[in-house]
């Protein structure tokens, strides 16, 4: 997966004046869901995944809420299960999950393709960027 496509929406998000905020969220050791991360109602754009993460993560769900602590089921599609994100090591990618926007308190799962969770083996520290609706 190339990272050029990114590169091309930031460099347009910055041209229009568009600001980016990053937001760092956690997933701890052992864990497969990271701590929560209060996004203030903005759409995530991009995340941006840590050097490693366990061979088998191939994608982040996205868990949300109204209210801080609480939580949602992760986000569901059409039918065909729960949107994810595909994420490489290293990598951004770029969020195209419409029901993404407008969340207010969020977390992410560590999955394989198949959706089962994978618990990391060290804490791995994920950059999540969002821009105002």
């Amino acid at each position: 997966m190339s990272s050029k496509p990114i590169i091309e929406y930031l460099q347009y998000m910055r041209e229009e004046a568009i600001p980016l905020t990053p937001h760092t969220v956690t997933i701890e050791d052992g864990e497969s869901e990271s701590g929560e991360v209060d996004l203030g109602g903005d759409a995530i754009v991009a995340v941006l995944a840590p050097a490693a993460v366990e061979a088998t993560t191939a994608r982040l769900s996205i868990k949300h809420g109204f209210v801080s602590g609480t939580r949602y089921p992760r986000i569901m599609g059409d039918g065909s299960g729960a949107q994810s994100i595909a994420i490489e090591a290293g990598k951004e990618s770029v969020v195209e999950i419409t029901d993404a926007v407008g969340l207010y308190y969020v977390s992410f799962v560590a999955e394989t393709d198949a959706g089962a969770a994978v618990a990391q083996t060290a804490d791995r520290v994920f950059t999540v960027f969002t821009r105002p609706l």
